[in-house]
């Protein structure tokens, strides 16, 4: 452990405390990152300048935002942002005058708010978006046609355990990672049978694996990163091993341990940066020792 480390001095929280971090975006065009928070709706910070922005739910704007819990945000390969809201289902901003499209995650004939809590947004290889939602599935929304189909029902047929999706991931070597309720962290090579990762940082007798519930996945080089209410994993992951976790949480008498044990996103900048948003603690970064 001892090739990185976190330095104290690079955290923000933009005036707030005890500020909760939930998203991490890279934009490439704008050399910036946008942030999904709990309460503060999404801030827009410039990593030339560290300046920021901050867009919020206004009750009387109907082209705003629609919660100001932006759980999950996600650029797709069109440059499209998305933020996935609690409460306020799926937002999509128009960049040209920074308003905000509401899309419709109603599903006929089902009558309930879940469809309106956003956990995540993935998009396949083919440009299919995933959203996953907490407790009625996934929708598939294809961007040519701009039709959402929801898979919800489909997914309580198969043999998955829960329709609560965290997390979805491809990695470089096309297996399938989940991060779900209940389920912990799971992968599967041909995408129909998963095996679940068991992670036990210290001995202690009977600690459930779900505590290691992911809510991001990022791959670099040979690991992938794992960010989980318990701390940052690091797995081993180079096409042939999976495995060999290492957890990374807060060490009170070590100033550049990691700033926070419950880690909500990861992001990697044009710097090789791996960026950190937790969950009370603001956001840091990974720095490597050369």
């Amino acid at each position: 452990m001892d090739d990185i480390y976190f330095p104290s001095d690079t955290t923000f929280n933009f005036g707030i405390p005890d500020i909760n971090i939930t998203s991490i975006v890279w934009d490439k065009k704008l050399n910036c990152l946008w942030l999904g928070t709990w309460n503060y709706g999404i801030f827009q910070l410039d990593l030339s300048t560290y300046q920021y922005k901050n867009f919020k739910h206004n009750r009387t704007n109907p082209a705003g935002l629609s919660s100001n819990n932006t759980y999950k945000l996600f650029l797709d390969s069109r440059n499209d942002l998305w933020i996935g809201t609690w409460g306020g289902g799926l937002n999509k901003l128009n960049r040209a005058d920074q308003s905000f499209e509401q899309i419709n995650l109603n599903v006929p004939g089902l009558y309930t708010n879940d469809n309106q809590i956003v956990l995540t947004i993935h998009e396949d290889p083919s440009g299919i978006l995933w959203v996953g939602t907490d407790g009625t599935g996934v929708f598939k929304f294809n961007l040519r046609q701009k039709k959402f189909f929801n898979l919800g029902y489909e997914l309580q047929k198969s043999s998955l355990e829960s329709t609560h999706i965290l997390s979805v991931y491809v990695d470089p070597y096309q297996k399938l990672w989940l991060g779900t309720k209940g389920g912990g962290i799971q992968y599967s090579e041909d995408w129909n049978n998963f095996k679940k990762i068991q992670i036990q940082d210290k001995p202690v007798r009977n600690a459930p694996t779900a505590l290691y519930e992911s809510r991001a996945f990022l791959q670099d080089g040979n690991f992938l990163w794992v960010a989980t209410s318990n701390g940052l994993v690091r797995l081993v992951n180079d096409g042939k091993r999976v495995g060999n976790p290492t957890v990374f949480v807060p060490e009170p008498k070590d100033s550049n341990s990691i700033s926070g044990k419950k880690i909500n996103v990861l992001v990697k900048d044009a710097n090789g940066r791996i960026w950190i948003g937790t969950q009370e603690n603001g956001l840091s970064y990974i720095a490597r020792v050369s």
